[in-house]
């Protein structure tokens, strides 16, 4: 099976998943300011703290990326992995937080953590290789320019199939996944049994950024909602895949 199948947001998804439940406690407290666990008060009472990591290729050998860029958007906060693929961003103010991966030979991606609630642990970014998007874009006969973004509407949980999404910027038809695993377009998600699936938008204008975007349930059966933190617009970055997260009940 071509590498590209599934592998392309679960992974996305799994490392971001794994980094949740952590627990507020007593940080440093600068003037005016209270830090979550892990987090020292910058100057002017704004909490901050340092996320570290390590990012990895987004396909099935989920290789350590060296030189890769990370960065806090809309924020001077940037930094780059080191040969084993880690990096640390100190002074990261507390919240929501979009975070923005890139490297050569890779798709960027655009993810928001809590910090420091999500990332006191550790937090595992990604890069998705070329020869991942150019493997979809051959699967669904489509082109997929790098001076375009990418938004997967990932429902991580309480899908049952037939949800749908919908984005304020023009795209290509979504697709999502079926039950071979094979990109198929179609309006609506197909879930698997844990109540996952995804819609992803490609072709996206950057200039039609910050988008926003809206889910629907199956009528009578699910009322789907964005997580909406750290806010109701996302970014839309060149060569770029930005995540949206839903969840249905």
């Amino acid at each position: 099976m071509p590498s590209y199948l599934r592998v392309f947001a679960i992974a996305l998804f799994g490392l971001s998943l794994a980094a949740c439940g952590g627990d507020d406690g007593g940080g440093n407290a600068g003037t005016g300011g209270t830090a979550g666990t892990g987090g020292t008060a910058g100057t002017g009472g704004t909490a901050t703290s340092t996320v570290s990591g390590v990012v990895y290729t987004r396909d099935l050998a989920e290789n350590t990326v060296s030189g890769a860029a990370v960065s806090v958007v809309g924020t001077q906060l940037s930094t780059t992995t080191d040969q084993a693929g880690r990096f640390t961003l100190e002074n990261v103010p507390n919240g929501a937080q979009f975070f923005a991966t890139e490297a050569a030979g890779n798709w960027g991606v655009v993810d928001y953590w809590d910090v420091p609630d999500e990332t006191q642990f550790g937090a595992d970014f990604g890069v998705i290789p070329d020869s991942e998007i150019s493997g979809l874009a051959q699967a669904l006969g489509r082109t997929i320019s790098a001076a375009d973004g990418i938004v997967d509407v990932t429902f991580y949980e309480g899908a049952v199939g037939g949800e749908t999404a919908t984005i304020s910027a023009a795209s290509d038809d979504p697709f999502t996944f079926d039950a071979a695993d094979e990109p198929v377009e179609q309006a609506g998600v197909i879930a698997d049994v844990d109540g996952f699936g995804e819609l992803i938008y490609t072709s996206i204008n950057t200039g039609d950024g910050p988008i926003t975007a809206s889910v629907a349930g199956v009528p009578g059966t699910t009322t789907c909602f964005v997580d909406e933190e750290p806010g109701t617009t996302y970014p839309i970055i060149e060569k770029s895949a930005t995540i949206v997260y839903a969840y249905c009940e």
